[in-house]
Formats: structure tokens, sequence, C-alpha cells
């Protein structure tokens, strides 16, 4: 069995109001880093997981950050629902269709997607199912027209 890489030999950092902290970037062999007597750092300090008010820390601006990142996810759905209620949500739409110069929705004005969307509905009225209409498309060898979500052609 071949043998793991060894990490390089611990480095020296300036940390917040300390100077010269030794931090361990060795492997821990697969155990947390209080076992090691390793240490945690941020930005702003560094933390030792055997001491309870560091974990205490480290806990608490886990939850933070959670917290953040919910409020972020709330506040750009808010933004969303209002340019949708403005009518200036602009969202991706289907193969097939396309966005004229006044913003509005059209079919594709290219003639052969049309006429695929045609076939491919015209078919599910007559095999009633996704699935054989796919096939149906496989072994004529025809493919579905979609709109690439980036690009040129976008």
């Amino acid at each position: 069995m071949a043998r793991r890489q060894r990490w390089p030999r611990p480095s020296l950092i300036d940390a917040p109001r300390q100077t010269n902290v030794r931090i361990d970037c060795r492997a821990n062999e697969g155990r947390p880093p209080a076992s090691n007597g390793g240490r945690l750092a941020d930005g702003e300090r560094l933390y030792d997981p055997c001491a309870y008010h560091d974990r205490l820390l480290l806990g608490l601006s886990g939850i933070m950050s959670e917290a953040e990142l919910h409020q972020i996810r709330i506040r750009l759905h808010q933004g969303e629902r209002q340019k949708a209620a403005r009518g200036a949500l602009c969202i991706p739409l289907p193969g097939g269709l396309a966005y004229n110069r006044s913003g509005q929705i059209v079919f594709n004005p290219d003639e052969e997607v049309q006429a695929r969307l045609r076939l491919i509905f015209d078919k599910f009225r007559e095999l009633q199912t996704a699935r054989r209409v796919m096939r149906y498309l496989r072994t004529h060898d025809l493919r579905v027209p979609v709109r690439p979500l980036r690009g040129p052609a976008r």
C-alpha cells in the first residue's frame, strides 16, 4: 500500500495581536484538531478546540453565518418577486420560445424549430406518453430543440 504524502512542516503566521504563532498543518490522521493539540484560526483570532469558550464561540459563529446566508437568500427571493410584480423579471425560456425586440414572448422565428416542436406535440397526442415520444425521436434520429443558458445564442 502506498504511503500518504506528508504535509509540509509547521509554518509561522502573524495572527492579530500575536506574532510567531505556530499553526500545525500536518495531517491529523483522521482525528479532530483538539486531539493533536491543533488550533483553528479565522481572520480574527485563534481558537483552541479544547477550551470550552472557544468551542462555544465557534458554534455561535457557525450559527450566525448560517443565519446570514438565510437572510441573503430571503432578500434575493424578495427582489425576484418584486421584479415579477413589476413585470421586469426575465427568465430563461424553453426551447422554441424567444423574446422579440419589445420583450414579448413569441415562438422561435426558426421554422425548423417550430416544425420540430409541432411534431413533438402531435406525437404526444398520438402516443400518449413522453417516453414513447422520446423513443420515437431517438429511433428517427431527431433532436429536441434546446436553448443554451450561456453564450451568444442565449
